[in-house]
């Protein structure tokens, strides 16, 4: 009919010589499919596997066959972690990628603007030396300007020349 009770499943291992194992043990070794409750056969099947005496050859190929599967299912879920963990990184990878590209375009763009102010900044120092030098000489003669004038604007379009070509050479355009 059924099993009233664990110490009656006790007295009967007792009874087959299998008194060594714990019910508790011998009910995880047989439920196959992990649910919690094993059927008649699967009872009789695992009670034949732990009988005291040498292996049948219909038993050692039941447990060929549990090794068999249970290496697919280890390769199968070994292929699954590996798929899962290379999506992850193609995923950060992808991520890094894009955050690295965005900085160096923010980046580049900070440059620009601390160019963009440093010539703007050279340009009121060359234009205020300008006002000075003219200032000054003012007070000389007029053959002395001539040459003074001449002076700055050639010193002027160097200085000018001179930055523009430092910009155009690290790729940047004012």
């Amino acid at each position: 009919d059924g099993v009233a009770n664990m110490e009656e499943v006790k007295h009967e291992m007792t009874r087959l010589q299998m008194a060594s194992f714990d019910v508790k043990e011998l009910f995880m070794l047989i439920d196959f499919n992990v649910n919690g409750t094993v059927s008649v056969d699967d009872f009789i099947e695992g009670l034949l596997r732990v009988a005291p005496g040498p292996a049948s050859k219909k038993e050692l190929m039941g447990v060929q066959y549990d090794l068999h599967r249970m290496w697919n299912m280890l390769g199968a879920g070994q292929e699954r972690l590996q798929h899962n963990i290379e999506e992850s990184l193609d995923e950060r990878v992808r991520v890094l990628e894009t955050n690295i590209q965005s900085f160096f375009k923010d980046l580049e763009v900070q440059i620009k603007l601390l160019l963009e102010q440093r010539l703007e900044s050279l340009h009121k120092t060359v234009a205020d030396g300008h006002g000075t030098i003219l200032s000054s000489v003012e007070s000389t003669s007029c053959a002395t300007q001539s040459t003074v004038l001449k002076s700055i604007e050639a010193s002027s379009g160097s200085i000018t020349s001179i930055v523009l070509k430092s910009i155009e050479e690290i790729g940047l355009t004012t």
